[in-house]
């Protein structure tokens, strides 16, 4: 099964992301909102940029949802877009992730989802027999 699938929503987007772990969890969302919302009309860069985001929140659903937001705002803000995403520390109120990717110029974007907001509606990490997920509802 992927780490993250769509699912039907009337006006928005709905995705569910799952992990064997938190940390897989927390990568996988931050990947996932990436790569709903863009990818390169060419080949990416042969040499990638670092970034770290760190992000603090009082327990693990809002840190989950502020996660995902900044990776958004990276979006957003310059058009950078993470190829890898690495959880380097993770704790129920700290998060700390890498992203290893690349900005681009709106021309050098196919877009797939304008994505406003990462929203609060049901957000909530669940146990799951394979380990741990959470839907995500995002405001288009």
């Amino acid at each position: 099964m992927a780490p993250w699938e769509t699912l039907p929503h009337a006006t928005d987007l709905r995705v569910r992301v799952t992990g064997r772990d938190r940390v897989e969890l927390f990568r996988d969302g931050a990947r996932s909102v990436f790569e709903l919302s863009a990818r390169p009309r060419a080949a990416w860069p042969a040499a990638l940029e670092s970034r770290w985001i760190h992000v603090e929140a009082p327990d693990e659903t809002a840190l989950f949802r502020r996660l995902l937001s900044e990776c958004l705002f990276e979006f957003e803000s310059d058009g950078f877009l993470a190829r890898d995403v690495a959880i380097e520390q993770l704790d129920d109120r700290e998060c700390r992730a890498r992203l290893e990717g690349a900005c681009f110029a709106p021309d050098e974007l196919l877009v797939d989802h304008v994505i406003k907001a990462v929203t609060w509606h049901g957000l909530k990490i669940r146990a799951s027999p394979d380990g741990v997920g959470a839907e995500v509802l995002h405001d288009l």
